[in-house]
């Protein structure tokens, strides 16, 4: 049997709430047969909370073992989250001791750069292959979204880093279906990239539930995930206060999860003095399939920026369009999955009037249409975006490049 080593501080099981991409991929490989081991950090990086990592030092859930590295309860600084990102990688580095048996190979994966680093060296000291996992490019993402400057030292290492940890992998793992020409580019020579969107566990949602008309006519639409600069969520909270403004009572919206923005948003609209808007608390992953049938419509909205023309895969959209509700994204790159499947409306990034308005017609719009736009989404990610079918993708890369190897 060959061992897998999956290397990310950020991965959780659906117990936590977070995105589940590793656990989803790791539990497809041992179906194919792996023994998968998934290093990762006792806290939680959306919500700061330790779970049970913080009280065991390991754990088997659906037959993938959990091996944790001891953290506190971490804040939204950006010294504190750099801090924690170093301190894993250290313990990255030093954990041949804690390993059972010697894996066959290595994945290590973003968006800590300094994990993927710390994964790296550990593959070089079991001399096994080392395959990369970037799912944000550093320190593009810095630049472009943070709006921090080229020239800091912070971008200016991630940069070195990036640039090594592509020329050290075997293979490059990566959700961004146009990343290949600056791995390429960065790297300095072509490197061997696949491409493994996010999308669904299947076993976390079951049927499809299909929306019921609210007698009182009113339209719920919800964002569920990651509260902070990244997810620009001003823009409903803005939307949501022109809707107040016109005296439009049929919408509310609603926010789950948790984040650095979190604190200012809610006090923001409670300055507004908005009815219209509710703040909830991030729910573990296997129970949002049940947050998300209480809504009608699901809102994401992706700031304008280059970045994204190398493409973008958020955990959150796949699961608001499995979940069989109409969407409403705010977006400049017109291919996306919401506009592949017709599975809902594009908007200008950004615009919370083009939000107020798309809103309003939603609740306008016939009950049947929005069915339709849903079934759509939900027929798109089962397609495309299945995770099972896509852990096995994973597993013929991690199987070449092993038997590349020992050749």
């Amino acid at each position: 049997m060959k061992t897998v080593l999956i290397v990310n501080q950020f991965a959780i099981p659906p117990a936590r709430s977070g995105g589940t991409r590793h656990h989803v991929l790791a539990k497809g490989l041992v179906k194919q047969g792996y023994r998968v081991v998934l290093l990762t950090s006792s806290s939680n990086y959306a919500t700061g909370d330790v779970g049970s990592g913080g009280t065991v030092p390991s754990e088997v859930v659906e037959g993938v073992e959990y091996l944790y590295v001891r953290q506190t309860g971490g804040g939204h600084s950006l010294a504190r989250r750099l801090w924690a990102m170093l301190h894993f990688s250290v313990h990255v580095v030093r954990a041949r001791k804690r390993l059972a048996a010697r894996p066959d190979i290595v994945l290590g994966s973003s968006p800590s750069l300094f994990a993927a680093v710390g994964a790296a060296l550990l593959a070089r000291r079991l001399g096994v292959p080392f395959v990369l996992e970037v799912r944000d490019l550093w320190p593009l993402s810095l630049i472009e979204i943070l709006q921090v400057s080229a020239h800091h030292p912070l971008v200016l290492t991630m940069a070195r880093l990036e640039a090594w940890l592509y020329r050290t992998a075997r293979a490059v793992v990566t959700p961004l279906e146009n990343a290949k020409r600056h791995i390429d580019r960065v790297a300095g020579t072509p490197k061997q990239v696949l491409v493994i969107p996010n999308g669904v566990d299947p076993d976390l949602f079951g049927a499809l539930e299909r929306p019921i008309p609210r007698p009182d006519g009113v339209l719920t639409a919800i964002y569920a995930g990651a509260h902070g600069p990244a997810n620009a969520l001003d823009v409903y909270v803005e939307a949501a206060h022109r809707l107040q403004a016109r005296g439009e009572s049929r919408v509310r919206l609603r926010f789950y999860g948790n984040g650095s923005d979190r604190e200012r948003l809610m006090a923001k609209a409670k300055a507004l003095g908005l009815r219209n808007i509710g703040f909830c608390l991030p729910v573990p992953k296997e129970r949002m399939a049940g947050v998300l049938a209480e809504g009608d419509v699901f809102l994401i909205n992706i700031p304008a920026s280059p970045l994204y023309a190398y493409g973008f895969s958020p955990n959150k959209l796949f699961d608001y369009m499995y979940a069989g509700r109409p969407l409403l994204i705010g977006t400049d790159v017109r291919d996306n999955p919401v506009s592949r499947a017709d599975g809902g409306q594009v908007l200008a990034p950004d615009d919370p009037d083009a939000l107020a308005d798309a809103l309003v017609a939603m609740c306008e719009q016939p009950h049947e249409e929005r069915i339709r736009q849903g079934q759509n989404a939900r027929r798109y990610v089962e397609e495309h975006h299945n995770m099972p079918e896509l852990s096995k993708r994973l597993e013929h890369l991690l199987r070449t490049v092993i038997e590349e190897g020992q050749a």
